[in-house]
């Protein structure tokens, strides 16, 4: 990605797939994180995107901190990041998104005179043998994202086939 130096949506894909094929192999235990950072909208209104490109480098760079080496960290686009977390079940994920959700709103971003507390919201789903394709466990990520969004901001929702809010928001994606 040429503004964060993360890998970009097509390194993402091509990781992911890796991924998906390591899951269906037997070889790994992955969970993939759908990150958007919540009302960046505003810093761009508000001071400009040149401060939302500076937030946007210090979100990357704040987030890889708190990654292991084996994890992986790229932008979709926008203020979207996706996250693998390599070799890590659900559960241990969860706790990995929260930390990184604390992160992120410790962290506060200032331009000029104006301080602005970022927070984000985190969408997570377990990398198995059963997802259809890589587009499938994208859409579910974010579509927990986008639930998390929906219930409040800086929160973290984890993708179950059994919720009601997902399928009914799959259903309206579709």
């Amino acid at each position: 990605d040429e503004l964060t130096g993360l890998i970009n949506r097509r390194e993402i894909a091509r990781r992911l797939g890796c991924a998906l094929g390591q899951a269906r192999g037997c070889a790994g235990r992955h969970t993939l994180c759908y990150l958007d950072l919540d009302q960046f909208k505003l810093v761009n209104d508000t001071c400009g995107h040149a401060a939302g490109d500076v937030l946007l480098r210090q979100l990357a760079s704040n987030i890889a901190s708190h990654l292991r080496s084996t994890d992986w960290l790229g932008r979709l686009g926008g203020d979207e990041f996706a996250i693998l977390l390599c070799d890590t079940p659900l559960a241990g994920a969860e706790r990995a998104a929260q930390k990184i959700n604390e992160a992120v709103a410790a962290g506060g971003f200032t331009w000029g005179e104006r301080l602005f507390c970022p927070t984000c919201s985190i969408g997570v789903v377990e990398v198995t043998a059963d997802a259809p394709d890589i587009g499938w466990l994208l859409r579910a990520a974010d579509t927990a994202c986008y639930l998390a969004k929906e219930a409040g901001r800086n929160r973290i929702r984890v993708y179950q086939e059994s919720d009601a809010a997902l399928i009914r928001r799959v259903d309206e994606m579709e």
